[in-house]
């Protein structure tokens, strides 16, 4: 169909509107482009790594729906698996990386035991929660902790036989956005860990210009085209990967298990031509063509649920991270820019921080900064706006018994952030609160994330500002959702992590018809460049690179 504005354009007459005429059809093409954007969900990467875009918010400008019983169940995957670890009070295949979307796609990493190593189970904490278990019992008896601990439905002798694995298969699936059914699957056999327990977003991967970059339960890197899930290279964070697979030949030799507790609760995200992710409380820095381990920054991270975020600044990008400091980071040469905080005035001790425009939001230890009475008990949301030059601190709020661990989200003008209360909106620049609550949004299990005006949680949706009220209703559908984890929010769809599925509901009140458009084919690799110190080769087809 012929644009209306080119054809006004031709019918305006002669041979000198001819610049006209280029001008106004370039307009049109561009219209029609961002029309087509906006109806195809797979035309734009809208939550390329955990938190979005750095916000835990998305922006699509739909009209969203008022219950929870509207909301249209787009699809429910196929079982994938999802994870092979275990947490007191959860399941197996239960998965706590949360998916991201890219081209089209949505991706999920998870792990599975993988044999033939095993350990035995005597030395588990009882006062964690567990049982000290040598041989398991042969009745399917609940397993729960005799010590106040946790409690789950599941048989004992099966909750042994998944920890007695000291291995696991690092996997990556892709899914279609359109359909949720399986593109693709890279299984990385037993070269993985076993992971026993997890309190944050596990080796949670990112997508960026084509390629999926996933951190495995070890401490490995993949390389991955985002299309096809060929590898381009394979790499490692360094000392803390060489320790886990110390701890796991140890493990596999002596019968004895000398870990029990999630180590890699952290994720990638990609700015300038470099990967980061946390390597326990540093941050460790990867050339993204090639897997070349470039730079290290020491005690930046706060070790649990954490991970960098990217700032965006005169269009240049700097890697903020936030543990008991902050710093600014230099991608290409990991230069520290400024760094503020420290142990005795930590910034935050278990989020990744929100960001967007030149403000940053984190949960943070207030004992000194707020003036209050110092206790590990208080916690609460600081602002800052940010430089080159420095971080000011905007607002800092207390909270009493809140949960540190879940990340804020901005949207807007406006902050979501945990109080005593539950989830409470204040306005970025001041902190002043506005009205409004959602009570019992502030457990440490699962987090939040904004889109198009909503907050959704497990299971949950709720109106942002100015109302801050819970949707009513039930979602359709039966899901399985999971434990621990935050929900990714696109084009006005909602992506749950379940169990055993990916659970993706539509939130608009008229959603578009599917797209029959094709995804994205592969992206050429010919221009990712060989590494000069040959410590990780580029490959065209599969296998693994030499070190």
């Amino acid at each position: 169909m012929k644009s209306p504005v080119v054809e006004r354009s031709k019918r305006s007459g002669s041979g000198g509107d001819t610049a006209d005429v280029r001008i106004a059809a370039t307009v049109a093409l561009a219209l029609l482009s961002a029309i087509a954007r906006a109806s195809d969900p797979t035309g734009v990467a809208d939550w390329p790594s955990w938190r979005g875009d750095g916000s835990g918010a998305s922006h699509s400008g739909a009209e969203m729906v008022d219950s929870l019983d509207q909301a249209k169940l787009a699809w429910q995957s196929d079982p994938v698996g999802l994870s092979g670890c275990m947490y007191p009070g959860g399941f197996p295949g239960e998965g706590w990386c949360d998916p991201i979307i890219a081209d089209g796609r949505v991706f999920v990493y998870w792990f599975r035991r993988a044999g033939p190593d095993t350990v035995d189970m005597h030395h588990l904490a009882a006062s964690a929660g567990w049982l000290s278990l040598i041989e398991p019992p042969e009745e399917p008896e609940a397993f729960s902790g005799k010590f106040g601990g946790h409690r789950t439905s599941l048989p004992s002798k099966e909750m042994c036989a998944i920890q007695r694995f000291v291995r696991a298969d690092d996997i990556v699936t892709c899914l279609d956005d359109r359909t949720g059914k399986k593109l693709w699957e890279r299984v990385f056999h037993a070269r993985g860990m076993n992971q026993v327990r997890v309190y944050g977003p596990l080796c949670e991967p990112c997508v960026r210009d084509g390629v999926l970059y996933a951190l495995g339960s070890s401490g490995r890197v993949y390389a991955l085209d985002a299309a096809t899930g060929r590898t381009i290279w394979e790499s490692d964070i360094g000392e803390l990967h060489e320790e886990l697979e110390i701890l796991m030949e140890i493990a596999a030799r002596t019968r004895r298990r000398g870990y029990d507790s999630g180590w890699l609760n952290t994720g990638l995200v990609a700015a300038d031509g470099v990967v980061a992710t946390g390597s326990g409380s540093d941050l460790v820095g990867l050339d993204a063509a090639t897997g070349r381990r470039l730079w290290r920054v020491p005690n930046c991270l706060a070790g649990t649920a954490s991970m960098p975020g990217v700032w965006r600044h005169n269009g240049k990008e700097y890697f903020l991270a936030a543990g008991h400091r902050m710093v600014l980071i230099e991608p290409k040469t990991g230069r520290e820019l400024w760094t503020i905080g420290g142990r005795d005035d930590p910034i935050t001790d278990g989020c990744t921080p929100a960001i967007s425009g030149d403000f940053a939001v984190v949960a943070k230890n207030v004992a000194k900064t707020a003036g209050v009475n110092p206790s590990p008990w208080w916690r609460g949301p600081s602002c800052y706006r940010l430089s080159l030059e420095k971080a000011e601190r905007v607002w800092s709020r207390p909270m009493v018994d809140g949960i540190s661990l879940i990340a804020p989200s901005i949207h807007g003008k406006y902050a979501y952030v945990c109080a005593d209360r539950g989830v409470v909106c204040v306005e970025l620049e001041t902190g002043k609160e506005t009205d409004g609550v959602l009570p019992r949004w502030n457990t440490a299990y699962d987090g939040y994330a904004a889109g198009d005006g909503l907050l959704f949680k497990l299971g949950r949706a709720g109106k942002g500002y100015p109302e801050m009220k819970e949707l009513p209703g039930k979602l359709p559908g039966k899901p399985d959702f999971g434990e621990i984890h935050a929900p990714a929010t696109a084009n006005g769809r909602v992506y749950w992590r379940g169990t055993r599925s990916v659970w993706c509901y539509d939130f608009r009140k008229n959603p578009p018809a599917p797209s029959a458009a094709s995804l994205p084919a592969a992206r050429d690799l010919g221009a990712v460049r060989e590494d000069p110190q040959q410590l990780a080769a580029v490959i065209e087809k599969e296998g693994w690179p030499t070190r």
